[in-house]
């Protein structure tokens, strides 16, 4: 018996060795591809076990998707264990509300990332309290990491220790982290320009002037560049070199933000870490793209038919598309006033929305049927009263439309979730926004969660604390300022390749004439030069849906990558910006498309077809 056992191992043994040697090399190699697919990836560190559907994970999920980012989630325990040989092509972040609690073992991870060359993003509480026996003491465990003690500060700010106030920057700083014109105003700060070296901004809303955000104080001289600081001179956000990588610290709960309606600061550190730090491409919002803006009028009452014929003076029925809402009933502030628009018996406003309709404007809804008494009036508890003038309205707009409204804007900026939901149910596809204010069109947490998942808003860009031409004559604005303005907006929008939404109320427009003239003078030499195109909320909200379709990656190893794309139909018009520090431009190598070289990048826009693939050279890390 045991003759013939040995036979057998003699017979099968070297066999077995190759089988088992094919698969130790068939593991290694996976292990090596997976660390080659794991660079050039954006990480979104979650603490183990957390549920990556809730709405504090995906509101960051969905803000890298919009900027055209393909950020992933990683448990902390799976970051531990990534090669460190990749670290040099990641980005990895720490966000806010999130994984406050940290173990000595992970700060040690992060400082090997960064020192091997990985771009970390820091935010706010991510990683303040050291989950060990030791204490941490007043300062965050990562402070080494960012280059200064920061945490709360009881003596100095009282109960919870943080620092309440106005979010500063520089001229450089509104550049760099491209923020729209209008969204800052001057504002005196001397320990702040201290910081930041030079003339300080504040970041503002609409109605509500320079905003109020929590800043976790910080202590000590700051080695970086300071990209935002707060009125005590405290740093907000800065960038520091450590190492062969970077650590990009923002101190405001940018996630937490975005859910109470200010995304702004989100998406812009978003793009900053990606596109500036790591130096990948990012997918465009805009088609092919062409920035551009949303021209929104609210129309409410009887006096908006000569507004249009003085816009018609002003060369705007030259442009367009634009996007024209109507509140449609007999009455404007209250019944019986016989002030509002009539739109089912008044002629004149009939001519001129069969023209609007005629020209490829996108006609729809503002509000319900009496501006002011529903706009004044509507909450989130009146559902069962108000949604009757949402009804009447919309009937109404459909009929001289020939089709229903898919696009709607709010009396007064007054806007119950319900109302939100209202529309999706009723296929309406975007709305005027009065939150997340400078920002391009975006899905709107509130509250925290995201109760509207295919409807997009369209913040309104703001002047400090005013956005309506109206509200520019309340201010005592002059027609300079405005123009300043409007133009700014304009090649802002083109600068960017993005998209942006002005509104009025027609009455507002006859008070800056000469701004308006200058708009639209400069958008038809944009226009004509190929750099910007008027669209509508309607056919931008067409587009982004088309943009969600797709799925694309980077594939490849080192700095010479192929970035491949899909799309269930079609993929034409999908833009991607490409980094031009790295010199050469990028090469098409599967399916129609072309490279332009817009001078801040390239520019690789697809044709069209379902797949498509582009090399390009990674720009190369500081």
């Amino acid at each position: 018996m045991f003759a013939a056992l040995k036979r057998f191992l003699v017979a099968v043994l070297p066999w077995g060795l190759l089988f088992a040697g094919l698969a130790a090399l068939y593991v290694w190699w996976g292990e090596r591809d997976d660390a080659a697919l794991a660079e050039h990836a954006v990480y979104l560190i979650l603490p183990e076990g957390q549920n990556p559907a809730d709405p504090a994970v995906t509101i960051w999920l969905d803000a890298a998707r919009e900027e055209g980012i393909p950020m992933r989630t990683i448990s902390d325990s799976d970051f531990l264990q990534r090669p460190g040989e990749s670290d040099r092509r990641t980005a990895a972040i720490l966000p806010d509300g999130l994984h406050r609690d940290i173990t000595p073992v992970f700060v040690g991870r992060l400082e090997q990332f960064v020192a091997r060359g990985g771009q970390l993003m820091l935010v706010y509480d991510g990683g303040t309290i050291i989950s060990s026996d030791a204490p941490a003491g007043g300062a965050s465990p990562l402070s080494n990491l960012v280059g200064l003690r920061y945490g709360p500060d009881r003596e100095r700010f009282g109960q919870g220790g943080v620092e309440r106030g106005p979010l500063l920057t520089t001229e450089t700083g509104v550049r760099l982290l491209q923020l729209p014109p209008g969204k800052t105003v001057a504002m005196e700060a001397p320990a702040a320009q201290a910081l930041l070296g030079g003339k300080t901004f504040a970041i503002t809303g609409y109605q509500y002037g320079a905003l109020l955000y929590p800043i976790l104080p910080t202590r000590g001289a700051y080695a970086g560049e300071a990209l935002l600081a707060s009125e005590s001179g405290g740093l907000a956000a800065g960038y520091r070199k450590v190492g062969q990588g970077g650590v990009l610290f923002v101190n405001t709960p940018i996630g937490y933000l975005k859910g109470q309606t200010d995304g702004t600061l989100l998406h812009t550190f978003l793009h900053h870490l990606v596109f500036d730090r790591l130096g990948l491409p990012v997918l465009k919002a805009t088609a092919d793209g062409i920035g551009g803006l949303v021209f929104n009028w609210h129309v409410d009452s009887n006096a908006s038919t000569p507004e249009f014929e003085r816009l018609e003076s002003f060369g705007a029925l030259d442009q367009g598309p634009f996007s024209i809402h109507f509140t449609a009933g007999p009455d404007m502030a209250v019944f019986g006033d016989k002030q509002g628009l009539d739109l089912e018996h008044n002629a004149q406003v009939r001519k001129w929305v069969n023209r609007f309709r005629e020209r490829g404007d996108a006609l729809g809804d503002h509000g319900g049927w009496i501006h002011n008494y529903f706009g004044g009036r509507v909450n989130d508890t009146n559902r069962d009263e108000m949604v009757q003038y949402l009804e009447m309205n919309e009937k109404a707009v459909a009929a001289i439309a020939g089709q229903p409204s898919r696009e709607y804007s709010a009396p007064m900026g007054n806007q119950p979730e319900w109302v939100t939901e209202w529309l999706e149910a009723h296929n309406m596809v975007a709305y005027y926004f009065t939150g997340n204010t400078g920002m391009a069109p975006t899905r709107s947490y509130r509250n925290g969660r995201l109760n509207a998942k295919r409807i997009w808003s369209f913040p309104v860009l703001i002047l400090g604390n005013m956005a309506a031409f109206e509200e520019f004559d309340e201010e005592d604005l002059s027609d300079d300022e405005v123009k300043g303005w409007l133009t700014a907006a304009a090649d802002f929008a083109a600068d960017t390749g993005t998209l942006r939404t002005i509104y009025s109320h027609p009455h507002g427009f006859h008070r800056f004439p000469e701004a308006l003239r200058a708009l639209f003078a400069h958008t038809r030499e944009l226009a004509a030069a190929g750099r910007f195109r008027w669209t509508t909320m309607a056919g931008a909200a067409d587009f982004l849906n088309r943009r969600e379709q797709a799925t694309w990656a980077y594939s490849g190893r080192g700095d010479r990558l192929v970035m491949n794309a899909s799309h269930p139909t079609d993929l034409s018009g999908l833009a991607w910006e490409v980094p031009k520090q790295a010199g050469a431009a990028p090469r098409i190598v599967g399916g129609a498309g072309r490279v332009e070289d817009i001078g801040r990048a390239w520019r690789v826009v697809a044709g069209h077809g379902r797949t498509f693939a582009f090399e390009f050279t990674r720009k190369a890390l500081p």
